[in-house]
């Protein structure tokens, strides 16, 4: 419950004082008895997840590359302002497809700040955060080495949401000589692009 408590205020904070496009919108928030809720926009299309991994089964057609193109840069417009355009700078922590959403028009709107710090700006130290959270397949290796994140943490997340763009693969694959194991979209993308 503490570390719902945690995701929440944080949420809050964070989209009291962040209105862009291009990242979802706040409408408000309420407590209930043992349950705390965040209202927000509706985003009729659901997550990018959703489109790109089957989906027919989810009941979408599969995405053109205009649309493709245009939820990369919607999505890149919506980081951006939260790193570079807001007085604080914000590091997100999970960028990945499932916190891409998708408006009625297949706009992308990022989401999901539970796991967003707040850092401060100096002149020129890169933003920090010192507590490695997020999820696999769309960490750095150099934040997990280092544990901790940065907004290049981000930028390198958004780099694996653009290989599932391109390859309609899942940011965690499972490896071909090992059925239980898997392996990273990039370390597959990596490997075939040194046989080219």
């Amino acid at each position: 419950k503490d570390s719902k408590s945690k995701e929440f205020f944080a949420e809050l904070k964070v989209l009291c004082k962040v209105h862009h496009i291009n990242v979802v919108e706040l409408i408000g928030y309420a407590s209930g008895e043992d349950h705390l809720y965040l209202v927000y926009e509706y985003v009729q299309n659901g997550s990018l997840s959703e489109h790109l991994h089957d989906p027919l089964l989810k009941g979408h057609q599969p995405l053109s590359w205009t649309a493709r193109t245009q939820i990369a840069t919607d999505a890149a417009r919506g980081i951006e302002y939260i790193h570079d355009h807001t007085k604080a700078c914000y590091v997100h922590r999970d960028i990945k497809t499932s916190n891409i959403l998708l408006d009625e028009g297949l706009r992308a709107k990022v989401a999901d700040f539970g796991l967003v710090k707040l850092v401060e700006r100096s002149d020129e130290q890169d933003c920090l955060a010192t507590r490695l959270v997020g999820t696999p397949g769309y960490l750095p290796p150099e934040s997990v080495r280092e544990l901790h994140m940065t907004t290049k943490s981000d930028v390198y997340a958004f780099g694996v949401v653009l290989a599932e763009l391109i390859t309609g693969l899942r940011a965690l694959v499972r490896d071909n000589k090992e059925a239980n194991k898997t392996k990273s979209l990039i370390s597959t993308v990596r490997a075939n692009d040194k046989c080219l």
